[in-house]
């Protein structure tokens, strides 16, 4: 990761409220660098959860598809 996406993450902890969370998104390149970032910064207990979107489904909640065209969001809590 980039030194300025390091620093965001850092920043962002300290503007969240106590009861605030924080949704970043990301390509799957940078997947595990920027989820062991969260648990770093917000603590292995304030990381919520990472949601895997694929890009092919529109509005079809119905299927599960595995797939390389997805990107993802993870979530982060300052405290849970």
């Amino acid at each position: 990761m980039a030194e300025h996406d390091v620093s965001a993450v850092i920043s962002s902890q300290n503007l969240l409220r106590e009861d605030g969370f924080l949704v970043v998104s990301i390509d799957d390149g940078e997947l595990n660098n920027l989820r062991a970032l969260l648990k770093e910064i917000f603590g292995e207990e304030n990381f919520v959860a990472v949601l895997v979107f694929d890009r092919n489904r529109k509005n079809d909640a119905k299927l599960f598809s595995v797939g390389t065209n997805t990107w993802s969001s993870l979530l982060a809590t300052k405290r849970c």
